[in-house]
């Protein structure tokens, strides 16, 4: 297989899936970025990696980190980002791979202590890890695709969230059953969740 850049997959996704659409000026009119397609692939790689807009201007050849944090803060929010989201597992579900692996109707969650800066506002000492923090928490589709992701602080009982996650997800993969680890379990129905 040829050699990929992940900014490259990323602009691949954006062209084929069109989920960059999904972004732009609040007020609903077209964007008047030059090109907004290559702008809203920037940014999302920029958010996705956790550089922050000027750091990523220094590393990326024709863009300013003014421009990317005008784009940022102007073009996304949450509920986009989400709906974004949406697209990519709903096309992620057509693919023939996705379906050999699974049909949508199970997920896990589970948590991964990620280190962050001790003046982070989420960042906790855990117990169970011995250092600053906080836990990503994720739900990955039995299609091996993540339908949803939480940011949460390490004192948090994570059960809540297991929930929560189905909840929150858009897309059209919605998963009946939920493996989890001790967090997720119910008396009687362990693992099983009922949530539509």
């Amino acid at each position: 297989m040829p050699e990929r850049s992940l900014m490259g997959i990323v602009a691949r996704t954006a062209y084929w899936v069109e989920w960059w659409r999904r972004f732009g000026a609040p007020s609903g009119n077209e964007p008047k970025l030059t090109d907004p397609l290559g702008r809203y692939v920037i940014v999302a790689f920029v958010k996705g990696t956790n550089m922050g807009p000027y750091e990523a201007a220094w590393h990326i050849p024709g863009v300013s980190g003014h421009e990317l944090s005008y784009v940022a803060n102007k073009h996304f929010s949450i509920v986009l980002l989400n709906e974004a989201i949406a697209d990519l597992v709903n096309a992620h579900a057509r693919l023939d791979i996705a379906q050999a692996w699974g049909d949508g109707t199970a997920v896990a969650a589970d948590g991964t202590h990620m280190d962050t800066h001790l003046d982070n506002l989420l960042s906790e000492t855990s117990v169970r890890y011995g250092k600053p923090g906080g836990i990503a928490y994720h739900h990955v589709s039995d299609t091996y695709i993540a339908l949803f992701t939480h940011f949460i602080p390490c004192g948090v009982w994570e059960a809540v969230y297991i929930v929560e996650g189905l909840l929150k997800n858009m897309s059209g993969v919605q998963p009946a059953t939920v493996h989890a680890d001790t967090q997720g379990q119910s008396l009687g129905h362990a693992g099983r969740v009922g949530v539509r």
